[in-house]
């Protein structure tokens, strides 16, 4: 459920550190949706959240290119995904504020 690619996508932690250092966001952004969608199955299968650092990782890039929408809708996706058994997923703080903030700037440049 959690493979990207044959490996497992925490293997990808390494590669996409190194994207980030050279700021490579073009290359980086497909690795982090595929990271996104095997985390997602791997959280379903565990009844837990997907894990939040890759979809934090490409709400940054997204805010960083100016993608408000798409920043939104990646952070809500992560949002929804929640397991309801685990509570309010307002408990989480960082991925949970996001949306918010990001739709404050989406506004206040429309």
């Amino acid at each position: 459920a959690g493979e990207v690619e044959g490996r497992h996508f925490t293997e990808w932690i390494e590669a996409l550190d190194r994207l980030r250092a050279i700021k490579d966001d073009v290359t980086a952004e497909p690795i982090l949706r595929e990271c996104i969608a095997a985390a997602e199955r791997a959280a379903r299968v565990q009844a837990q959240e997907p894990a939040p650092a890759y979809t934090t990782r490409l709400a940054i890039i997204l805010r960083r290119q100016k993608r408000l929408d798409e920043e939104i809708a990646i952070l809500e996706r992560w949002i929804a995904a929640w397991p309801k058994v685990r509570g309010p997923v307002s408990s989480t703080g960082k991925v949970a504020d996001r949306p918010e903030k990001a739709k404050e700037l989406r506004d206040r440049s429309s």
